[in-house]
């Protein structure tokens, strides 16, 4: 069963951008090469916001991915640089087969 998880995050002035960028291309990175890590996305949205996307093999692995390394470091600054930030969190159980 994969764990998908979905972060809506609003940068909160213009200054803060080149930063956050830096900041997610490392983090993107990181969970990349992260046990367990299945896919990882970045998308651009209007107004300074951005969209992540990342599918783990469990909750476990996004967790332990999430505590360590440059993400965890990262997340203290968060409320300095974003002013919106929103999680999702879905299990992606496998369909079965239509009868």
């Amino acid at each position: 069963m994969a764990f998908v998880s979905v972060t809506r995050l609003r940068v909160r002035r213009w200054r803060f951008l080149s930063q956050f960028l830096i900041q997610s291309i490392r983090v993107a990175r990181q969970a990349q090469h992260a046990a367990g890590n299945i896919a990882v996305s970045i998308l651009r949205d209007a107004d300074r916001a951005f969209w992540t996307r990342t599918v783990w093999r469990d909750e476990a692995a996004m967790r332990a991915f999430m505590q360590s390394g440059v993400h965890c470091r990262i997340m203290a600054r968060l409320p300095e640089w974003c002013d919106e930030a929103a999680p999702v969190h879905v299990r992606r159980l496998r369909a079965k087969p239509c009868k």
